[in-house]
């Protein structure tokens, strides 16, 4: 039996090739058989794979699926994340609370009585004060120099004084008359005791502006602990004197000469007792520059300086007073019905976290704009009716109440 592989017979006719010394006609059979043995081993290979292959399993037999282009899943994350931006903002701003508003109090500025020169700053921004406490000392040269010239003015006066008590005296003494003397005595006594009551008033002032600065450390004790003894033995030499005229006058008697006498003094008197009160009436214009607290509080801002130039018309500080502080939150109309006088609330005072206990302690009167930093929170031009809270407890660490601050009024935390 002959094989189907044998090549056909070679014609008769051979062409020869320059290059191969096999005829024409053989090289194409042996390239024929060739291609034929490579097919069948192509065919018995894919035979043998597919009898291999298990039956229950066709999935390796099935064609490979490519994978979804990997940009359809990086735009479909974009949206969802998009779409969960714009849902967290509008639920954050429209629904998860129901009320936005402020931290308001009733701060105090302080201004200067008239305008002078700012000699002592005592207070700082955050500092808590007392009621009367000394905070800011605002001097006026003017001013001292009105006091200095009008006590210039009192000594000259008891200088006048003194000389016409003296020409009395001498005459008294001419005439003989122990009276005179006597009533020379009580002239004089009277002048001195005007003299040594103006100077215990000075240094009463003295004494006062002092004290003032050594509440501040500014002057040692020492310095006013010696001007106050100083004041006391004055005091004690004006009880004398009073305690002297006093036994003058009930010694002397009234007679034609004493009245002559007492009309020659008057005008000496009257002038030193016109210089003695516009002395205290400029000392107490003085004293209203240390402008002191006017209650306990806490110092807001201090927008001043030593050395600057203070006026009515510019406040000097703000002071706070104590457990003034107010939550003010701003409602809809359609909402005012919601809340009543009593009633328990738990706001988020921001940045803080952690809520704090509230009570609604009164309810405003009239509907109004919000503070400019919530009115983001409702529709423009919007006016609202303010509600107004106290802190019912201790404010937790991590949550402090300062002016200006935001607030806002969680729906699921509006108790009863």
């Amino acid at each position: 039996m002959k094989s189907r592989l044998l090549p056909p017979p070679i014609s008769e006719e051979r062409e020869f090739n320059e290059d191969s010394p096999l005829p024409v006609e053989a090289r194409r059979a042996s390239d024929q058989l060739s291609d034929k043995v490579v097919a069948r081993t192509v065919a018995t290979a894919v035979e043998s794979e597919a009898v291999a292959t298990p039956v229950g399993n066709p999935a390796r037999c099935a064609p490979q699926v490519s994978a979804r282009p990997k940009g359809r899943l990086v735009v479909a994350a974009i949206l969802l994340v998009c779409v969960g931006t714009v849902s967290y903002f509008l639920w954050s701003t429209f629904l998860r609370d129901a009320a936005y508003g402020v931290v308001t109090g009733k701060v105090t500025a302080l201004s200067p009585p008239w305008s002078g020169t700012l000699t002592a700053v005592y207070a700082s921004a955050g500092d808590t004060v007392r009621q009367g406490e000394v905070l800011v000392i605002v001097d006026d040269p003017e001013l001292q120099a009105s006091i200095d010239r009008l006590s210039d003015d009192l000594r000259t006066a008891q200088a006048e004084l003194d000389a016409q008590a003296a020409l009395i005296a001498l005459a008294a003494s001419l005439r003989g008359n122990d009276t005179e003397e006597s009533r020379a005595d009580y002239f004089d006594l009277r002048g001195e005791l005007l003299v040594e009551q103006s100077r215990y008033d000075e240094l009463s002032s003295r004494l006062r502006r002092r004290q003032a600065l050594a509440a501040r450390r500014a002057i040692s004790h020492e310095e006013v602990e010696s001007l106050r003894f100083v004041r006391q033995g004055l005091a004690a030499k004006i009880e004398n004197l009073q305690q002297a005229i006093t036994a003058l006058e009930t010694r002397l008697k009234t007679t034609t000469t004493e009245s002559q006498d007492a009309a020659q003094l008057k005008p000496y008197l009257a002038k030193i007792e016109n210089c003695q009160a516009e002395i205290r009436r400029l000392r107490d214009k003085q004293r209203r520059g240390m402008l002191r607290a006017p209650f306990s509080g806490t110092v807001v801002d201090v927008v001043c300086h030593v050395g600057e130039r203070a006026i009515p018309e510019q406040p000097l500080l703000e002071i706070l007073p104590e457990n003034s502080l107010e939550l003010v939150l701003y409602v809809m109309q359609d909402q005012a019905s919601t809340y009543k006088v009593g009633q328990r609330a738990e706001v988020v005072v921001e940045p803080a976290a952690e809520s704090i206990v509230c009570r609604v302690t009164r309810i405003g009167q009239r509907m109004e704009k919000p503070q400019s930093h919530v009115a983001g929170r409702y529709r423009p031009e919007e006016k609202l009716l303010p509600i107004y809270l106290t802190p019912t407890a201790d404010l937790p660490m991590d949550v402090t109440l300062r002016i200006g601050s935001t607030v806002r009024l969680p729906a699921t935390l509006l108790g009863n």
